[in-house]
């Protein structure tokens, strides 16, 4: 019986490893109801784990592999491109792209010709192309309008500058910028516009301050484009004025003590520095190359 019972605990030990049994003390001696209640529990687990496997080998038989292996594309893709509507179509993202009308119209015949189309099939010219972008910008403004209108914060400052620019014809002319969004200005002139953009963008209940430079046409008592404007909508507003002009002053003063009043719109000594300066050394760890006053030159 000792032989038996030690059989037994020995093939309980080994069994535990893998199944969930009763942990039996191998120094006990098994009685043989416990020995004849330990086998039927051992057939038992035996018949469910029988069960299970035959389940999953069930499950197995139903499972079917993914193909790993990609599948090909075709090398051609058949699209329809509308004819009437193309460059309308593109225009919005070249604009937003940066590209000019000619490269647009370069870009588009290279993707028409390599689809294996016609360019003589499409209305494809640099007219064309202009025209369409001229009503997209009309289009676009008018949605920035409407939703601007529709959503506009109920305080506003009113920013405005005038700004010297280049033209075409090599002359300079004033140009007014004003941001709630010019013409040529002067202190009527300037508040007139400024007043007609905030009135047309709806903002003119809505502004308690502007922003502007203190020169003389902005700030004057009697004839200041600011004072103007508050006396158009005929209440005061909060002045932001920039100060960068004041300090623009005091240099002004002290160039003009030392080199004397200029005679033209531009300094010599400032044009001749700009027409040089390609060829001066601008590494600023050597600073011993400074050009003394007395070997200055002017052109």
């Amino acid at each position: 019986m000792s032989l038996l019972s030690g059989a037994v605990t020995e093939n309980i030990e080994q069994q535990s490893t893998s199944r969930s049994l009763p942990i039996v003390n191998p120094t006990h001696n098994l009685n043989e109801e416990e020995i004849v209640s330990l086998l039927q529990e051992l057939d038992s687990n035996e018949d469910s784990s029988l069960s299970s496997s035959d389940e999953c080998e069930n499950i197995d038989e139903l499972y079917t592999p993914r193909d790993k292996k990609k599948e090909k594309r075709d090398p051609l893709v058949t699209i329809l491109i509308p004819v009437s509507s193309l460059s309308r179509s593109v225009t919005p993202v070249s604009e937003r792209c940066g590209l000019s009308i000619r490269n647009q119209l370069l870009v588009t015949s290279s993707v028409i010709v390599n689809g294996g189309g016609s360019i003589e099939e499409f209305p494809l010219s640099v007219g064309n192309i202009h025209r369409h972008r001229k009503l997209a910008r009309s289009q676009l403004s008018k949605q920035i309008y409407e939703k601007w209108v529709k959503d506009k914060p109920d305080f506003l400052v009113l920013h405005y500058d005038a700004k010297l620019i280049n033209f075409l014809s090599h002359g300079k002319e004033e140009r007014l910028a004003i941001l709630i969004s010019g013409s040529s200005s002067g202190p009527k002139l300037l508040a007139k516009a400024a007043l007609e953009l905030a009135n047309i963008w709806e903002v003119k209940n809505s502004l308690v301050g502007f922003c502007f430079n203190t020169t003389a046409s902005n700030t004057g008592v009697r004839a200041g484009s600011a004072t103007i404007i508050q006396k158009e909508l005929n209440r005061r507003l909060l002045w932001l004025s920039c100060r960068h002009h004041m300090y623009e002053l005091h240099i002004k003063h002290a160039f003009t003590e030392l080199f004397g009043e200029r005679t033209g719109p531009d300094d010599l000594l400032f044009k001749w520095f700009q027409s040089i300066w390609p060829d001066i050394n601008q590494d600023t760890n050597d600073l011993s190359n400074l050009i003394k006053p007395s070997q200055l030159i002017f052109q």
